[in-house]
Parts: C-alpha cells; sequence; structure tokens
C-alpha cells in the first residue's frame, strides 16, 4: 500500500465556513425491525431510542446531554420532546453520514405535529462530516473505508472504540431489546451504560474530529 496522505485544504476550509455557533454534534441510535414494537409503528420503521448531544460554543465551552429511553415503551415522542428542549432554533447540527439522523428528525416531525416546526428546522441546519473524508482527506491507513471508527482510529485513536463494551451501531440496537426484555435490574442497569458510553463516544469523536480540521 502507498503511505500516502491527500488532504485539500482549501476545499475543506470552504466546508467549514458554513458552520455557525453553536455547533451541536447529534447521533441517535435507533432499531428497526420487520414487526412493530410499539402499537402505531410500521414494519422496519426506524425507531430511535437514543440519542447523544454536544454542544460546542463559540467561546469553546462543551457541553452535553443524552437521552435513553429505559422503559419497555415507544420512546419516539420523548426523544424528540427532549431534543425540541435541547437544541436552540439556530447553529449547526453536525453529524456524520447524515441519512439516519435526517430520515429520524423527518420521521419525528412527521408523527408529532406540534414539534414539526423545530424538529423539520432541525433538519435544514445539518452539517454533515462525512464528505470530508469521502472527497477531500484521505489517509492510507483508511484503507477503502470512511466510517468514523476508521477516521477515528488513524486520526485520533485516543477516542477509538476499543475500550467500550457496545462498539456500534447493530450492537446497541440488539443491546436496547435485550435491556427492555431483561428482568435483571443489575443486567439492564449495565446495558443501559454500555449505550450511553457508546453514543457519547461518537459525537465525542465528531468533536475531536472538527478540531484536527480546525488546526489544518
Amino acid at each position: 500500500v502507498k503511505q500516502e496522505v491527500f488532504i485539500n485544504e482549501d476545499a475543506i476550509n470552504n466546508h467549514l465556513a458554513d458552520l455557525q455557533y453553536p455547533i451541536y454534534f447529534l447521533d441517535f441510535e435507533y432499531v428497526s425491525v420487520a414487526v412493530p414494537l410499539f402499537d402505531g409503528n410500521h414494519p422496519g420503521e426506524r425507531i430511535a431510542f437514543q440519542h447523544s448531544l454536544h454542544r460546542l460554543d463559540e467561546d469553546g465551552t462543551l457541553h452535553h446531554w443524552e437521552y435513553l429511553h429505559e422503559e419497555n415503551s415507544d420512546p419516539s415522542e420523548s426523544l424528540a420532546q427532549d431534543l425540541v428542549n435541547r437544541i436552540l432554533p439556530h447553529g449547526s447540527i453536525m453529524v456524520y453520514s447524515a441519512s439516519v439522523e435526517k430520515g429520524v428528525l423527518q420521521q419525528l416531525a412527521a408523527k408529532f405535529p406540534h414539534m414539526a416546526e423545530a424538529l423539520n428546522g432541525m433538519v435544514d441546519r445539518l452539517w454533515d462530516l462525512l464528505p470530508i473524508f469521502q472527497n477531500h482527506y484521505r489517509h492510507w491507513e483508511f484503507g477503502t473505508g470512511w466510517s468514523i471508527k476508521v477516521v477515528t482510529d488513524t486520526l485520533i485513536p485516543d477516542f477509538a472504540y476499543e475500550d467500550l463494551e457496545i462498539r456500534e451501531g447493530g450492537s446497541a440496537s440488539l443491546a436496547w431489546i435485550n435491556m427492555l426484555e431483561s428482568d435483571d435490574a443489575d443486567e439492564r442497569e449495565q446495558i443501559a451504560i454500555g449505550l450511553k458510553e457508546y453514543c457519547k463516544r461518537d459525537t465525542k469523536v465528531m468533536v475531536e474530529l472538527l478540531a484536527h480540521l480546525q488546526l489544518l
């Protein structure tokens, strides 16, 4: 493998110039199953049960909030309300691969008309970090990938996922269903801790990747 690094600083800086403070960093975990889990769901619907949200203010202050639905009930309205309470009507919302967050927000907006204006406003403010690593920052250690984990392992290895109990989205979805079905309070608590650590890592990594790019 040729050990090459390609960085288009002009293109990256143009992309970064679109960011507006406060910058939010948002990640969802969700389930999508053939047999609906709750009344009112349809087959294959993405049901977001968790989010992690960092907010970076212009003065460098970093805040973190999280939501994990731990009841055996549809998480949609509670999660949507938490987002509406946390995210101000201005500022960019950074995600990594926007299709999931966009789809979840649009679905929530359609489901809850009283929150639709706020949720659709969030959709309009999504800022996707993925295209930078697809198109403008390629490192030979990425191989043929550009997932958030591949990029993290290479550029900010101190924030890699190896120390976590849960390390990827499919495992998170399965863990949440196991948590709902478990009668063991200790097991439920351990799963909840693992889910929160994993989702928080995703948004903290975006904070660190932004800092890395701003130093180029």
